[in-house]
């Protein structure tokens, strides 16, 4: 929300706004009317708008990019948009309903085929497909197959992440093959992760790369659960493993997967699953979570309205992974409702973190937290009747706490559509330590 508010709608539209002047800009369609757009994502600048820019060595000038946009549907589908003689036009494209009905070869045993079984069931009821996970990535570091002898196994590269039922996605942009002339680049597959039972080989993960599917051998410093009783509630009574959410950090080289059973999950890119995490006696499902731009820390979200905050310490250069919870947030949001993400903000060092929720309440807390925490350090927006499902943050000049919010979610709107509220937020001059939101001026209204 710094130059361009996007916005994702039920009615599948992505409107793009001016922040400043709060005007819509453009309407784009291509989604399935059917479904609802569930992500939208901006790409960093260094994607830039000439296409060229995706091909290494190329080269444009700063002031000459223009940005990027990503949206993933319900309807399966994943599309990249850019500008073109002055509108935001499709120019990549990816059905995940294709990729989903392939053959996930070997690995899993028992509770991959229960899992295949109960997605093709979901899948058949029109509720399959869905789009959680949405991520540009700047620099993914690639690991050559475990059957390969080559030795360039890290070839950092512009990559995109999304996720689909059980499966995260990695893609990157390539030329299509001859003769479709529908898209300018196809998403090809770098490497797909599966998601089953965090109790089976590799802490349930096994990976793909090209059309080979493996389980690796290698070990991780693993937490293994029971799969007797039912996670997520009674909205998920068959144990189904599918992904919340996703999301690679750059600076440690870890994918973390927060999934339906209630674990968080952190795999290196060889396919490794490293450390699976979860709190004893937690039954509920994870329905989000965020890393600080360090690797070092990390945020999951509970479906109970809890947060748990995390450190990873990944420094004795073996590839261990340790990761000490250091605080469980439980208080600011209504205990027994979801809380929908969190985010960590407040400038170089990250000193706050934000939550959002169903409650609609935007709480920001110590992000250094120790212990168990009931209370925020203040509760910028409260709306009872709005549901806050996104939150984007445009952070202010150094030296400034936060800078620029902008919130997406409500019930149904009526004619005009439902809101999606940008405000200013800054430190109190008056109350030490005190952070308060002011609406900018009117709320954009989103369809």
């Amino acid at each position: 929300c710094g130059t361009y508010l996007a916005t994702a709608s039920e009615d599948a539209s992505v409107i793009i706004w001016d922040a400043a002047t709060h005007r819509c800009l453009e309407t784009l369609t291509g989604h399935s009317r059917d479904y609802e757009c569930l992500r939208v994502a901006w790409a960093p600048p260094a994607w830039g708008t000439d296409v060229a820019l995706l091909v290494p060595g190329s080269s444009k000038a700063a002031g000459d990019r223009d940005p990027i946009l990503a949206s993933a549907g319900a309807d399966g589908f994943v599309k990249l948009w850019r500008k073109s003689d002055g509108k935001m036009k499709c120019f990549a494209s990816k059905d995940h309903s294709v990729i989903a009905d392939e053959p996930s070869g070997k690995g899993g045993g028992d509770d991959k085929n229960d899992n295949e079984e109960i997605m093709a069931e979901a899948e058949a009821e029109g509720e399959g497909y869905q789009i959680y996970a949405l991520q540009f990535i700047n620099r993914w570091h690639h690991s050559a197959s475990p059957s390969s002898t080559s030795m360039d196994v890290d070839r950092p590269q512009h990559a995109i992440l999304t996720s689909c039922n059980d499966c995260v996605y990695v893609w990157s942009l390539s030329k299509p093959p001859d003769g479709n002339s529908e898209v300018e680049f196809d998403l090809s597959a770098v490497m797909t992760f599966r998601f089953t039972h965090a109790d089976s080989a590799n802490g349930g993960v096994s990976f793909r790369i090209g059309d080979e599917w493996f389980e690796t051998s290698e070990q991780g410093m693993l937490h293994s659960s029971t799969t007797e009783k039912a996670f997520g509630g009674h909205r998920n009574p068959d144990n189904m493993v599918y992904v919340f959410d996703s999301s690679y950090n750059e600076a440690n080289g870890l994918l973390g997967v927060a999934l339906s059973d209630g674990t968080l999950r952190l795999v290196n890119s060889r396919g490794v699953c490293v450390s699976v995490l979860s709190l004893p006696g937690c039954e509920s499902h994870l329905t989000s979570f965020s890393w600080d731009s360090s690797g070092t820390r990390l945020v999951s979200c509970v479906a109970t309205g809890h947060m748990v905050l995390w450190h990873v310490d990944s420094g004795d250069g073996r590839g261990q992974i340790r990761v000490e919870c250091t605080s469980v947030l439980c208080g600011g949001h209504e205990i027994g409702r979801p809380i929908f993400g969190g985010r960590y903000i407040g400038g170089k060092d990250e000193d706050l973190l934000l939550s959002w929720g169903v409650d609609g309440k935007l709480c920001v807390w110590d992000s250094r937290s120790r212990g168990e925490i009931y209370q925020p350090i203040a509760t910028l927006v409260g709306k009872s009747d709005y549901p806050i499902y996104a939150v984007d943050v445009a952070e202010a000049a150094e030296g400034a706490l936060i800078g620029r919010i902008a919130i997406g979610g409500g019930n149904d709107g009526g004619f005009l559509g439902v809101p999606a509220f940008i405000y200013d937020v800054k430190q109190k001059e008056d109350d030490f330590g005190m952070v308060e939101a002011k609406e900018n001026d009117s709320p954009a209204p989103a369809k």
